[in-house]
C-alpha cells in the first residue's frame, strides 16, 4: 500500500507525513561498512522480490512514513547513540566507559560490554524505533509483519518516549512497566571483526514458530523474542538491564551467522 504526503504521520498520528527519505535502519550504523575496501558487504530488503548489493550507498529509505517533527525526534536519539556508543566503544581514550566482563548466570556466562555512560532508556528507544520502522515499512520489508496490538504498543511507547526537545531525549520511559509488554531483545557485537566490509544490513522475518526476529545493522545484530515477556528481576537480556550492555560474539560465531545469511540469499561464503 503506497503512501502519500497527505497521509498522517504513522508515529504521532497528528501531522501530515511529508518527510521523504526516512531511513528504516539508521545510515550511520552502516557508514563504515559501506566505505570498507573489501566490498563483500550487502544490503537486502524486500526478500525474494528485491535484492540490492554493492554499490548500495545507503540503508533502505521510504517516503511519507513520518512528519518532519517525528523524523527530528528519531534523529535526536540516533545522534546520541552514535556519539555516546558507536563512535566511542572501540576508541582507546574511552575504554574505561566500556569495560568488559563475564556475563554471570543471568547473562548465560557470555562476555558483555557495559555501556557505563549510555542511558539504557535511550538505547531501548533507539532499538524499538528501528523495529517499529521496519514493521511499518511498505516498500522494503512488507513481509515483516507483527500483530496490530504489538505495533500499537511500539508506537505508543515511542510517541510517549521520544522528546521534541534535543536537550531532553526521553519522556515517560523510566518505569519498567512501560516496556514490559514489548518484546525482549539482545544486542550482539563482535570486537574481533576488524573487517566491517564483510557485514550486512538485512532483516530476517520471524522464525517458523513466530518467536524470534532478527535485524542486522552492520556491527550490531539485534534479536527479538516475541514469545517472552520481560523479567526485570533477571537482567539477562540487553533490553532488561537497568544498566546498558551489549553481548560479545566470538569471531567464529559472527562469521557463521554471516555465512548463514549469505547462503539464504544465494551468496558465496566468506573467503
Amino acid at each position: 500500500m503506497s503512501r502519500s504526503p497527505s497521509d498522517l504521520c504513522l508515529l504521532c498520528q497528528k501531522e501530515p507525513a511529508t518527510q521523504t527519505n526516512s531511513h528504516l535502519i539508521p545510515r550511520f550504523l552502516s557508514a563504515k561498512m559501506l566505505l570498507n575496501a573489501t566490498k563483500q558487504h550487502f544490503i537486502i530488503s524486500r526478500p525474494l522480490l528485491l535484492k540490492y548489493d554493492v554499490p548500495a550507498q545507503s540503508t533502505p529509505k521510504e517516503n511519507f512514513l513520518l512528519c518532519p517533527n517525528c523524523e527530528k525526534r528519531l534523529s535526536f536519539v540516533e545522534r546520541y547513540i552514535a556519539n555516546m556508543f558507536i563512535n566511542r566503544y572501540q576508541v582507546s581514550q574511552y575504554a574505561s566507559d566500556f569495560p568488559e566482563s563475564s556475563g554471570g548466570v543471568y547473562l548465560n556466562e557470555r562476555k558483555v560490554i557495559h555501556l557505563n555512560q549510555v542511558d539504557p532508556s535511550i538505547v531501548r528507544l533507539f532499538v524499538y524505533s528501528i523495529l517499529w520502522r521496519v514493521a511499518v515499512s511498505h516498500e522494503h520489508y512488507p513481509n515483516f509483519n507483527i500483530s496490530a496490538d504489538r505495533l500499537k504498543e511500539l508506537r505508543n511507547y515511542l510517541d510517549k518516549g521520544l522528546s521534541y526537545n534535543g536537550a531532553n531525549l526521553t519522556e515517560n520511559t523510566t518505569s519498567p512497566t512501560t516496556i514490559e509488554a514489548l518484546p525482549p531483545y539482545n544486542i550482539f557485537i563482535c570486537l574481533e571483526n576488524k573487517e566491517q566490509g564483510i557485514n550486512f544490513v538485512t532483516v530476517r522475518d520471524f522464525d517458523e514458530n513466530g518467536n524470534e526476529a532478527f535485524i542486522a545493522a552492520n556491527e550490531l545484530h539485534i534479536y527479538f523474542n516475541f514469545k517472552r515477556k520481560s523479567d526485570f528481576t533477571k537482567p539477562q537480556r540487553s533490553s532488561e538491564s537497568t544498566k546498558a550492555h551489549v553481548k560479545l560474539s566470538p569471531l567464529w560465531e559472527w562469521e557463521y551467522h554471516i555465512n548463514q545469511i549469505r547462503k539464504a540469499y544465494g551468496k558465496p561464503p566468506l573467503k
